[in-house]
């Protein structure tokens, strides 16, 4: 399109076949690039699998737009998914709709980098399943979201990031690069391991603000706090898999916790499920902190504790009876 208008019309390439393959020194483009507001557009629209293959990391596109329409599941072939720039700041350069799957493998959405800025908008009901080592965004250019190119998110509250895969991975968390604010928090937090590996926290910085979904595989919360935002019992939901606490300071943060019955799905690897249930009765809705860890049969060590007074005959027993 060589229409550099800004009233000009939205171009848009619809693509409903099984595969797409871009090389060469090819480019995809629109006119206008880096100050026009319209933006040609590449629709992956099928129903069913869809495979994106960059062959080379020559090829090119600018001033044109991605989304993964309602029912596509775009799985990524070979290289890495190109985003257009922008000299302005936008969080659609990529979109994943409702009910669109988006699966990345290990690979990265990355900026062709021309302009200052780019994007993406994962929405209620879309999926961006990842296998990075590294997580979804670190601020930096080794994770499954790269930074360069001042790329921006946006994760809807019912949104889905799924850890998948066979390798470890790090869970990533807010305080990393443009990830500040609350919209950078995960919606649905998924957890799909397979073949013993776990996904991990690296600091006390992940929330959850709907659901934590265990579909299998582990959580490792590996000496840091993991917080859940909300406070029922469907914030939590499990197929086969389970939070790896046994640390005091791996913990799960259930905020705003209401009343009825809550299972907090602890286990040692997936043979071993050692859940626990809880059911608040009074002073609801409430933060309540979670860990556990292996004592010996008369439950010694204690652990360290705060908040709970248990006196007999006035002498604080806290730390020696619990």
């Amino acid at each position: 399109d060589d229409n550099t208008s800004n009233s000009s019309a939205e171009h848009i390439l619809n693509l409903y076949g099984a595969q797409y393959s871009i090389g060469g020194t090819g480019v995809i483009t629109h006119a206008g690039a880096g100050s026009c507001s319209v933006f040609g557009l590449i629709r992956f629209t099928k129903n069913g699998a869809q495979v994106y293959s960059r062959t080379a990391n020559t090829h090119s596109m600018t001033q044109v737009k991605v989304e993964v329409s309602t029912g596509s599941e775009l799985s990524i072939g070979s290289g890495n998914l190109l985003l257009s720039s922008s000299n302005t700041a936008s969080l659609n350069f990529l979109r994943i709709y409702p009910g669109a799957r988006l699966e990345l493998f290990d690979k990265q959405i990355i900026s062709e980098g021309s302009y200052a800025y780019s994007g993406l908008t994962v929405d209620s009901g879309g999926i961006l399943s990842i296998e990075h080592s590294n997580g979804l965004y670190s601020g930096n250019s080794s994770a499954a979201i790269s930074s360069s190119g001042n790329m921006n998110f946006t994760l809807d509250s019912n949104s889905v990031i799924e850890y998948s895969g066979t390798s470890n991975q790090i869970i990533t968390g807010l305080g990393n690069g443009l990830a500040t604010t609350n919209n950078h928090n995960y919606g649905i937090l998924k957890i799909n391991k397979s073949g013993g590996s776990y996904a991990g926290l690296n600091a006390s910085n992940v929330t959850a603000r709907t659901q934590i979904n265990l579909e299998s595989g582990e959580l490792r919360l590996s000496g840091y706090t993991l917080t859940l935002m909300n406070g029922e019992s469907s914030g939590i939901i499990r197929t086969s898999g389970y939070l790896y606490s046994e640390d005091d300071a791996g913990i799960l943060n259930w905020k705003q916790m209401n009343s009825g019955s809550h299972e907090i799905p602890f286990g040692l690897n997936s043979s071993t499920y050692i859940p626990l249930m809880m059911s608040p009765l009074t002073g609801t809705p409430a933060d309540i902190q979670f860990a556990t860890r292996g004592t010996a049969s008369d439950n010694k060590p204690f652990p360290a504790v705060s908040g709970i007074n248990l006196t007999i005959d006035g002498q604080d027993v806290s730390t020696t009876k619990i």
